[in-house]
């Protein structure tokens, strides 16, 4: 009777253990799975971060005029970048070129390791693009363009393509428009659109070109947000003369002008090229003399009786004119009038 009490203890102890033994076999293997894939998500994160392109001596030529691209190199990590440059500076020419919509004279372009010229094909499955005018089927809805969009880059499942379409309206913020028609939309609306039908298929590589032209300015504030927000582990490249722009959202930036690079680093630094060149002169309107040849007058204000002058020289103008610190325009023209040629 004991033996047989006995025995039945040992039994549920040796089940118990079984079952503790079995119990952090599973935790164990739960751990693993679990650093795997936070191990897998490092590796992607840095993958992200990692993406870049690489452009080395890039030009393009049409039959007439200098060349639109004069042996371009820039280095573009992730996030946001800033291409400036008035018009005609060659802006476009190299957004397309990127979009592999044109092809270069010479000169060799890298988008995340892939050789655009030898690989068209797979810049264009990680290539999101805006281009300067955006056009669409007006009769359709919001949602309707999406969905067309989705089909051509791809995503035949109806399910999958559904979800990805609701993801891009709540990005873009455009839930409450899906079923509105393109043609009674408002700019910035239309633009944001452009923007949404970009991002399907979660490019590494967003190309947007003068995207807030037109724009008012609380629209043109929502869609710089917008783009901040989804160019985590992305290259979010944006073309655009309005420097505003750049300024509130992009931590480097290059400036083109004449097909020529001028300038690569930060805002910050593109303020210092004009530091010890800006000047401001405070008087009567009738006691403003004229300006030397080299003066550029930057910004004009009245105050009263008090005509306010903001100088861009590279010496005093005039005695009574005070240097003052540089804004990012004023060292985007500095740079843009030291580039130009004749």
């Amino acid at each position: 009777m004991h033996g047989a009490l006995r025995h039945k203890g040992r039994r549920k102890d040796r089940l118990a253990l079984t079952a503790a033994f079995k119990c952090i076999f599973l935790l164990c293997l739960a751990s693993l799975r679990a650093g795997r894939r936070r191990e897998g998500l490092k590796q992607r994160e840095a993958a992200a971060l990692a993406f870049s392109i690489q452009i080395t001596d890039l030009t393009k030529q049409y039959r007439k005029g200098p060349p639109a691209l004069n042996k371009v190199n820039l280095n573009i990590q992730s996030g946001m970048f800033g291409l400036l440059g008035p018009n005609g500076a060659g802006k476009t020419t190299l957004m397309r070129i990127l979009a592999t919509l044109l092809q270069p004279l010479s000169g060799e372009v890298y988008v995340g390791g892939v050789n655009l010229a030898d690989n068209p094909g797979a810049v264009r499955a990680i290539l999101g693009y805006l281009p300067q005018d955006f056009n669409t089927y007006r009769r359709l809805t919001v949602r309707q363009v999406l969905d067309y969009v989705a089909l051509l880059k791809g995503l035949d499942a109806a399910a999958a393509r559904r979800q990805k379409v609701e993801l891009v309206l709540a990005q873009v913020h455009l839930k409450e428009k899906r079923h509105t028609q393109v043609a009674h939309l408002s700019g910035g609306m239309r633009q944001r659109l452009g923007i949404g039908q970009a991002l399907l298929g979660d490019p590494q590589l967003l190309i947007v070109d003068e995207p807030t032209a037109g724009l008012d300015p609380e629209e043109r504030i929502r869609f710089r947000n917008l783009l901040v927000e989804i160019s985590k582990g992305k290259v979010v490249l944006l073309s655009t003369h309005i420097v505003g722009d750049v300024e509130s959202c992009c931590s480097r930036l290059a400036v083109l002008n004449q097909g020529n690079v001028c300038f690569t680093g930060s805002p910050a630094e593109l303020a210092a090229k004009a530091r010890g060149q800006v000047w401001e002169i405070a008087a009567a309107e009738e006691q403003h003399t004229t300006l030397p040849a080299s003066a550029r007058v930057i910004a004009t204000r009245r105050i009263g009786d008090t005509v306010h002058r903001r100088i861009l020289s590279p010496m005093r103008p005039l005695p009574a004119a005070l240097p003052v610190e540089p804004t990012l325009e004023e060292g985007y023209l500095q740079v843009v009038k030291a580039g130009a040629t004749p």
